[in-house]
């Protein structure tokens, strides 16, 4: 016997089919979510990126020309680079001379001169003094001297000094690279102690740190000389041939003298010579000519 169905009943039916086919063709072209095939290559849009290059060496530099202090310029992406946050910090990606990243920020140094900003210095020229210093150590040629990682207290120092240039006006605070020395001073044949509180930090600009033992002084001044320094001291005045310490004038006349002053053994001038990062100072005052 053949089911009685009706005609609204079938209706109903070839509807509820048709959705269905309908739903289950809709799966079938999405698709179920599936892992990606490796052996599938997928096309992507190449990105342009500009990366700065790891450092390799870094440590800090200052540059000084005729007291006033230069700071150079590099690109970002360069061999040799300075830091963002810090003007005086440098990073270097490889080995390279001292003249070579100089050279990146548009400064060309030889052993006898320097080229910076246009104008070049000459150690022919009158009264020219070039140096470069690595922690006080004096750096031949810059050409042959290779950079290395330097501890954050020592400094490449970069110097051009003439006479007439600016004078020590301009405090430098302990954070900026300052120069360091050896003072070495005899009164009448006794030897000086600057761990004495008359010396230690009696001036922010030229001082001995007690904790240091009287080892070594600090210059907080792009130019100071050999008589500003000493003049910093309680009871001093170094002026023109005279030095007057503690109520006593000596004197300084020519080869027979009661006032010698010499740098790295070399004897100078009080009044010109400006010191240096790592110069050994030895002062000598005696009452009677020898």
């Amino acid at each position: 016997m053949k089911p009685n169905v009706s005609h609204s009943t079938a209706t109903a039916i070839l509807v509820a089919v048709v959705v269905l086919l309908a739903g289950c063709s809709g799966l079938s072209e999405a698709g179920p979510s599936t892992p990606a095939d490796d052996s599938v290559a997928t096309e992507s849009t190449p990105t342009t990126t500009t990366e700065t290059p790891e450092p390799a060496l870094s440590g800090r530099l200052l540059v000084v020309v005729e007291g006033e202090e230069r700071h150079l310029s590099t690109s970002a992406d360069s061999d040799f680079r300075f830091d963002d946050q810090d003007r005086h910090t440098w990073h270097a990606t490889e080995s390279m001379s001292l003249a070579a990243a100089l050279e990146t920020a548009g400064v060309n140094a030889t052993d006898e001169s320097l080229t910076i900003d246009g104008r070049t210095y000459d150690e022919s020229d009158e009264n020219t003094t070039i140096t470069y210093r690595v922690a006080g150590t004096p750096i031949e040629d810059p050409r042959e001297y290779r950079l290395e990682d330097l501890d954050p207290a020592h400094e490449l120092v970069v110097r051009v000094d003439t006479d007439g240039q600016q004078s020590a006006d301009r405090l430098l605070d302990q954070s900026h690279p300052h120069s360091h020395g050896q003072l070495d001073m005899t009164v009448a044949g006794e030897p000086v102690e600057f761990t004495q509180d008359r010396y230690v930090l009696a001036s922010e600009r030229f001082h001995f740190h007690g904790d240091e033992g009287g080892e070594r002084w600090h210059a907080h001044s792009l130019s100071l000389t050999v008589a500003d320094a000493l003049s910093t001291f309680p009871g001093t005045n170094v002026s023109g041939d005279t030095m007057t310490y503690d109520g006593t004038t000596y004197r300084e006349n020519g080869t027979s003298s009661s006032f010698v002053v010499t740098v790295d053994g070399d004897r100078v001038d009080p009044d010109t010579y400006v010191l240096k990062d790592g110069d050994q100072v030895a002062v000598t005052l005696d009452e009677t000519d020898p």
